[in-house]
């Protein structure tokens, strides 16, 4: 299985093989999916994460020309979560905004991703602290950076960023919901010496829903709004 793909509009392919090119002087293994007329997004983006294990979608005026079904957009923006219930696909921004991508699909608009206005030596770099966070130095020698990805900061969800405080329980589980898998809660519990498995529920949500019901019963949701704050520090 290789380690990522790439789907792109015919019309941004040098920015998906420039990309490309930063991510394989990592090693890393890349696939191309190359968009066109009549494509099915959700059959294309399925088909990707069942020969990767990570997905990028370029974003661009060229990608938004095409006449993609607007509910088309809006489930390729949780599509990934139907993958083990993990964030895997993560949508590049070229020579866009989030007003922009907010015209056609406001679930997309609201996704955690990347801008190629940092450049593409950073979003690569970010790129592979995410499929590879195990390597800390390029094999370029570009030291790599350990703090919060670029990934997450460079989009906020609007109704996190200028909510209520993360010591809201509705706040708090729209932060568990959106930006952590289910092994993130479950390291999440560990450091607070939670014993994740005598947290009810199967599901993600249903597992945050609960960690926030326990931690507010024991007076303990101070700290985990500090534990989610220092994990995912870009919500506040």
């Amino acid at each position: 299985m290789d380690d990522l793909f790439i789907s792109y509009v015919a019309a941004d392919k040098p920015v998906a093989q420039a990309l490309a090119d930063k991510l394989q002087q990592n090693s890393l293994t890349v696939t191309f999916i190359q968009l066109g007329l009549g494509d099915s997004l959700t059959y294309r983006m399925e088909q990707g994460f069942r020969d990767a294990r990570y997905g990028v979608l370029i974003l661009s005026p060229d990608f938004f020309k095409k006449p993609w079904p607007r509910s088309e957009l809006d489930k390729i923006a949780m599509i990934d979560r139907e993958f083990n219930d993990q964030t895997r696909l993560f949508p590049l921004w070229h020579e866009v905004t989030q007003s922009d991508i907010a015209r056609y699909s406001s679930a997309l608009a609201r996704r955690v991703g990347a801008s190629t206005d940092a450049g593409m030596d950073t979003v690569a770099a970010e790129l592979l602290e995410v499929v590879r966070p195990e390597e800390t130095v390029s094999s370029y020698g570009a030291p790599l950076l350990k703090t919060q990805s670029a990934i997450s900061k460079q989009v906020v969800m609007p109704e996190l960023a200028n909510g209520p405080s993360l010591n809201d329980p509705r706040r708090l589980y729209d932060a568990l919901t959106q930006y952590f898998s289910k092994g993130e809660l479950a390291d999440l519990a560990w450091d607070m010496n939670i014993d994740y498995e005598e947290i009810p529920g199967d599901t993600k949500s249903a597992k945050a829903r609960e960690l926030i019901a326990y931690s507010q019963r024991r007076g303990r949701l101070d700290e985990l709004s500090q534990q989610v704050h220092k994990r995912r520090p870009f919500i506040s």
